[in-house]
C-alpha cells in the first residue's frame, strides 16, 4: 500500500506567498497614492500666467472691495432716509430744491460733526457718518440735474454722490428713469468694483 503524503506544508507555502503578494500590492498602492497627493499639492493652482500668489491677492482684493461696497450701499440708503426726514420738515422739498445742496442738510441731518458749509464741497470736519469707509475721505453731494430723460451714469470715482431729482433708479446698473415729481430723487455712487450703487425715495 502506498503511503499518502501530507499536503498541508504545500498549502501553507501557497497561502504565505499569496499573503506576501497582497501585502506588496497594498503597500505599492499606498506609495503611489502618496506620490500623487504630493504632486497635486506642488502644482500651482489656477491657469494661464497667473501664479497662485497673484490669484490669492486678487481674491483678497475682491473681498475687501465687497466689504467696503456693502458699507457704501448702506450709507447711500441712509442718506436717502436723511433726505426724506429733511423733506418732512421742509414741506416736501428735497435738500436740492434750488439746484444745489442745502448747506445745512449734511450738518443737521447726516453728520452733526460737519460744519455748515458751501454746498457740494467736501467738508474735512465731518465724522465717520459722512466718509468713505475705505480711505476715510469725506463724501460730498453733486447735484446733476432734474432728470428729463432716462440716463445711465458714466462718472468716475471721486467720493461724489450724484443727485438727480424727478428720478428713480432703473433696472440696469447705473441707470435712471424719470419719476412723476421733482420731490422724487435718486442718489448714485461709484463703487470700488466699478459698478454704481443707486438709492431713491420712490
Amino acid at each position: 500500500m502506498k503511503e499518502v503524503k501530507n499536503s498541508q506544508p504545500i498549502l501553507l507555502q501557497t497561502k504565505k506567498k499569496t499573503g506576501l503578494i497582497i501585502t506588496i500590492v497594498v503597500i505599492s498602492l499606498i506609495v503611489i497614492a502618496l506620490l500623487i497627493t504630493i504632486i497635486i499639492l506642488l502644482i500651482p493652482k489656477g491657469s494661464g500666467d497667473d501664479s497662485s500668489e497673484e490669484i490669492t491677492q486678487k481674491d483678497t482684493a475682491a473681498k475687501y472691495d465687497d466689504k467696503y461696497d456693502k458699507i457704501r450701499k448702506a450709507d447711500l440708503a441712509r442718506f436717502v432716509s436723511n433726505a426724506t426726514d429733511y423733506q418732512t420738515n421742509n414741506n416736501g422739498k428735497t435738500p436740492w430744491y434750488n439746484g444745489a445742496t442745502d448747506s445745512k442738510f449734511v450738518a443737521l441731518y447726516v453728520d452733526q460733526n460737519c460744519r455748515a458749509r458751501t454746498p457740494d464741497e467736501a467738508d474735512t470736519s465731518c465724522g465717520s457718518e459722512f466718509r468713505d469707509p475705505e480711505d476715510g475721505v469725506p463724501y460730498h453731494f453733486v447735484f446733476e440735474k432734474v432728470l428729463a430723460d432716462p440716463e445711465t451714469a458714466t462718472f468716475e470715482a471721486d467720493h461724489g454722490i450724484r443727485v438727480y431729482t424727478n428720478a428713480k433708479c432703473g433696472k440696469n446698473n447705473g441707470s435712471l428713469t424719470t419719476s412723476t415729481t421733482v420731490r422724487n430723487f435718486a442718489l448714485l455712487y461709484r463703487l470700488g468694483d466699478g459698478t454704481y450703487a443707486c438709492a431713491d425715495n420712490n
